[in-house]
């Protein structure tokens, strides 16, 4: 195995041109599928959809014609929440709102202050004090709580996650149309409000996740090598993975999850163990005497290749286990580490030595330029015979 990966290191390094532009050419189709990935974001899609409680829960909404409509609130706060215009502006919100799609209905203060004073609000807030003196406690809670005036907005059945989003966004934008008064505050509360949106939007940042993954990683090895190829170097084979990933979840249909969406910043880290122990190999051999580039790849592919490979395919089996889980969010994560894990392998075996005599080849570029400045010119064939790097 090892004389195996070592011939297959040298042979992709003899060719650094060809297979890196076959590695581009597979990033940019990974970037291409990147934004039609499907996204799993519903909480309810995460469970067993055999699971019996939500088994009952599905049944309860078919006989209920899809279970009572979904209520979100709405916080109220500033010193005037019983001022008439405050009310008045809540008539208004609850009247455009109304009208808008996936909204079916509000109850504000102002709803319930109508019912309680024959269908009108008072002008003065101390009107609106006697008509709430009226109202009995516990119905009077419902709105008024704590300094604080509560909005109930109801949404229409089964909405899907695009069309939460754009229940909230219709409800946030209706509230800044009909101009609420000065100094008053009105924004969505409760966990339906918040964890779709924080889902979607961890989905969305994955690529500056991955992004500063990659940052941190370069500052690190820049920062213990001092030296630009070294820190470079094991990074490529990574940047390539990140959009190989894309195509990989594409053809086996794994959406995007938030467990998913932050792996392409763990596939940095783990696989850049891996390139930059064979990297470290390399230079190793290459600074014995007489040795080329490319016996210099060939004897780090095969010493440390074999490591690293069965490192990484313990790794793999590790993880495949979660591949069983009869959760969705498990399961897809399984099959996406497993992956994404091989394609580090692949990356660091295939990619990682065309890089490194590539870089050389730079490398030897720049010092030969200096070097003819000062009239002393390298000679000789770079990967060939032994070069100083």
């Amino acid at each position: 195995m090892g004389r195996t990966l070592g011939q297959t290191t040298r042979f992709v390094a003899s060719h650094p041109i060809a297979v890196l532009l076959i590695a581009v050419v597979l990033l940019g189709g990974g970037l291409a599928v990147g934004d039609d990935l499907e996204t799993l974001a519903d909480s309810e899609e995460f469970i067993p959809q055999d699971l019996p409680a939500y088994v009952d829960l599905q049944q309860f909404r078919t006989v209920t014609d899809g279970g009572s409509a979904v209520q979100y609130d709405m916080l109220v706060t500033g010193s005037d929440i019983r001022d008439p215009a405050t009310l008045q502006w809540m008539e208004r919100y609850r009247q455009v709102a109304s009208d808008k799609p996936l909204i079916d209905g509000m109850q504000t203060p102002a709803t319930l202050i109508k019912q309680h004073n024959g269908g009108e609000i008072p002008a003065t807030e101390a009107g609106v004090k006697r008509v709430l003196d009226d109202v009995p406690a516990s119905e009077r809670a419902n709105f008024y709580s704590d300094g604080y005036a509560h909005i109930t907005i109801f949404g229409e059945r089964n909405m899907n996650t695009d069309e939460l989003l754009d229940f909230l966004a219709i409800a946030e934008s209706s509230s800044e149309l009909t101009r609420p008064p000065a100094g008053l505050t009105a924004e969505l509360t409760g966990q339906a409000a918040v964890s779709t949106p924080s889902i979607v939007t961890q989905i969305e940042t994955r690529n500056v996740t991955t992004g500063l993954g990659v940052l941190f990683v370069f500052g690190a090895l820049l920062l213990y090598y001092r030296n630009l190829i070294r820190a470079i170097a094991p990074l490529v084979p990574m940047l390539f993975v990140i959009g190989w990933q894309n195509l990989y979840m594409s053809a086996l249909s794994i959406p995007v999850s938030p467990l998913g969406a932050s792996l392409g910043a763990m596939s940095v880290g783990i696989g850049a163990e891996y390139t930059i122990i064979v990297m470290e190999r390399y230079f190793e051999e290459l600074g014995q005497s007489g040795v080329s580039r490319l016996d210099a790849i060939e004897t780090a592919g095969a010493r440390v290749g074999k490591a690293i490979t069965v490192s990484g395919l313990t790794t793999v089996f590790g993880f495949s286990a979660l591949t069983l889980s009869p959760f969705p969010i498990l399961g897809d994560f399984g099959y996406l580490t497993v992956g994404v894990i091989f394609l580090t392998l692949v990356a660091a075996i295939l990619t990682l030595p065309p890089t490194l005599i590539l870089l050389g080849r730079v490398s030897d570029f720049v010092e030969n330029t200096v070097a003819n400045r000062r009239g002393i010119a390298i000679q000789g064939d770079p990967d060939e015979v032994k070069a100083d790097d």
